[in-house]
Order: C-alpha cells, then sequence, then structure tokens
C-alpha cells in the first residue's frame, strides 16, 4: 500500500479472505486442557484405521456398499481439515462402535472426547462454508465477505454466550474471536467502515476493506447490510457517493479528447481550403485589444462551465443511490442451487444506474 501510493497509484493490498479464516480456526488444531486430549485422540484413530488394511477393510465393509468413506485426517496448512476430521468421524461413529464392541477397535473416543468432537463440529461449520465460498471462480466472491465475517462472529459470541456450551468450546471460542477481531476487526458499531483506516499487526490490513464494503452494497444481493447498522451505512455511501463523483469527472474529461480525435478524422477527409496570405506580424498588433477580450471570455467561460459542472453531477449521482437504496435485494441462490449473478442484474439496471453500474463492475 505504502509504495502504490508513493508511486500514486491507487492499488490495495487484499489480504486472502480463506488464509485469515484459515488463521482463526488454527486455533482449533490443538487441544486446550479442557479437551480432555480429543484432537489427539481423534488423529490416532484416524492415523489406525488409514494404516492398517485389514481396520480398513472391516470399516468399509460394515457400510452401505457405494457409500462407504474412511476417516480423514487433518492438517494444518490444509483448509477446513479439522472440520472434515470431526464430520468424518461423527458420520463413522456408529461404525467405529461396532469395531470397538467386536475387540477390533483398541482406540475408539470416550463419550465425554464424542461431545467435543460434535461441538467443536458445530464452530468450525461457518469456517468450512464461508472458506469453500470464496474458493468460487464462476461467481462473485468478494461482496460476500462483510456478512460472512458477521455470521462467523457471531457463531464465536454465542458460543462464548451460550449456558449449553462446554468449557472447551466456550475457551476455544475466546481465543479464536480474539484472532478474528486481529485481523478483522472488533465489528462494533460505527467502526465496520473506519477500521479499515488503521494498519493491523505488522502494518498489515486490518479490518475490512473498504472495496470489499462497497461490493457488498453494490450487490443487489446484500445490498440490505445485515449486521451493519445506520453509522456504517452512511459511511459506506459517502465513499460511494464520492467514487461515483470521481467517475463522472473522468468521464468528462475524456470528452474533450474523444471530440479532438472525431474533428481531426473530418479534417482529414475535407478539401483542404485556399490557404489567405497571412498579415505581417506588425500589423496583428491591431487587433491586440479583440485577442484580449477573446481570451478572458474563454477564461470566465471555463470557470463557469467547472462550477456548472459540480452541480449537475452531484444532482445526478444523488438521484441514482436515491432511486437505487430502497430497490429491494435478490436471491443468493437460484431454484437450481447455483448462485445468482449480481453483475447480470447491473447489466439489466445499467440504463438506469449509468454512473452506479460503472462502479459495481469495476469492484
Amino acid at each position: 500500500d505504502e509504495r502504490s501510493l508513493q508511486e500514486c497509484g491507487k492499488t490495495k493490498w487484499l489480504e486472502c479472505i480463506d488464509h485469515l479464516l484459515q488463521l482463526v480456526t488454527k486455533k482449533a488444531f490443538s487441544d486446550l486442557p479442557m479437551s480432555e486430549g480429543t484432537l489427539k485422540a481423534c488423529r490416532n484413530l484416524a492415523n489406525f484405521i488409514n494404516s492398517s488394511s485389514q481396520a480398513t477393510k472391516k470399516l468399509l465393509g460394515k457400510q452401505v456398499k457405494g457409500r462407504a468413506v474412511k476417516p480423514i485426517q487433518d492438517v494444518t496448512t490444509r483448509w477446513w481439515s479439522t472440520y472434515s476430521m470431526c464430520d468424518r468421524l461423527l458420520r463413522l461413529k456408529i461404525y467405529l462402535s461396532l469395531l470397538e464392541n467386536e475387540g477390533d477397535l483398541p482406540c475408539n473416543l470416550t463419550d465425554s472426547q464424542w461431545l467435543v468432537v460434535h461441538d467443536l463440529h458445530i464452530l468450525l461449520k461457518p469456517f468450512m462454508i464461508a472458506q469453500k465460498l470464496m474458493e468460487g471462480e464462476a461467481y462473485v466472491t468478494i461482496s460476500l465477505v462483510p456478512y460472512m465475517v458477521y455470521k462467523i462472529r457471531k457463531g464465536l459470541q454465542q458460543a462464548m454466550d451460550s449456558p449449553t456450551s462446554s468449557g472447551y468450546i466456550r475457551g476455544i471460542a475466546a481465543e479464536m474471536i480474539l484472532v478474528c477481531n486481529t485481523h478483522f476487526g472488533l465489528g462494533a458499531d460505527g467502526t465496520i467502515a473506519t477500521e479499515n483506516l488503521q494498519p493491523g499487526l505488522k502494518r498489515r490490513p486490518k479490518g475490512i476493506n473498504m472495496l470489499a464494503l462497497m461490493a457488498s452494497f453494490l450487490d443487489p444481493r446484500t445490498k440490505g447490510g445485515v449486521g451493519i447498522l445506520d453509522d456504517d451505512h452512511n459511511e459506506i455511501f459517502s465513499h460511494i457517493r464520492q467514487h461515483m463523483i470521481d467517475i463522472a469527472h473522468e468521464e468528462i474529461a475524456q470528452q474533450p479528447l474523444v471530440h479532438q480525435v472525431q474533428e481531426q478524422a473530418q479534417v482529414e477527409v475535407q478539401q483542404v481550403p485556399r490557404q489567405i496570405q497571412p498579415l505581417p506580424l506588425d500589423d496583428l498588433d491591431i487587433f491586440e485589444e479583440l485577442n484580449n477580450n477573446y481570451l478572458e471570455e474563454g477564461q470566465v467561460r471555463d470557470n463557469n462551465n467547472d462550477l456548472a459542472n459540480v452541480v449537475p453531477i452531484a444532482n445526478a449521482v444523488d438521484a441514482e443511490l436515491t432511486l437505487y437504496k430502497p430497490e429491494p435485494s435478490i436471491r443468493l441462490n437460484n431454484d437450481d442451487g447455483t448462485y445468482t449473478c449480481p453483475l447480470t442484474w447491473w447489466k439489466f439496471n445499467e440504463r438506469n444506474y449509468k454512473l452506479l453500474s460503472k462502479l459495481a463492475a469495476s469492484c
């Protein structure tokens, strides 16, 4: 960011959201004193089955043919792998119990450890959904970041506050939310739109980037700003408004260049007129006052045009925003489960929102 600004650039460093979420879930990779060694026991169980051909054969044989699966070993560098390990073990729980009762499984989990796995599975599921969602390449993802961060933070807070949560879940949720706040900000009312202005740990970006916040409000699926209160709404829309004004000014600045090219093309195809013999330079002094008057009028005219352009631009921007804000949101998913495309909505409505549609496409 600093180098970009020094070189008069506009590029902003956006950290990988999946990587940041992985830094949060990494806290659940290790056992805490209250977890009763559950994660270590899960890994020993998965390793025993996967490293023994006989145990694997017996486990697969007890499952429905065509749907039989083996345990998954989690890896700290693999996204949502701890969730996948817990999810698979819960699916295999009944078959593992059968193997244990038959004397073929010496390292099954205890009842209390199974409860830890169940609770951890619930706690990590939103992270898995978010990380999987952000991997998509066939649909827009950046606009979904603010909502997913809100849901993850809300889920961690509920796990901490719930009287039914075990001491382990409350402890791991507390550690995870600290890491979450380090990277995504506190999420407090009135701070979501401004926390990204301050550098975070090791001068890395902190909070939700303004580009993601703007994209969220320009996405007809998420424009309602769920999880973001009015103070932040207003701040985000003020950034959107300024970007729209900048787009309008850029278009105006480019118009003379377009006209110049068009006029030059027209001149090239026209017949060259007969040249008139110019007056001697000494004789041109007689037109000094006339030329000065022309220059003065031109300066006044340019100043008036600059002033006149500001008001119509602001009015046009405010008119688009006034029409856009009450627009109804659209569904996130189609009937077949695929994600709806916000760019299709903007393509259909670009005539109504000339500036907003261009800003939405750039986000």
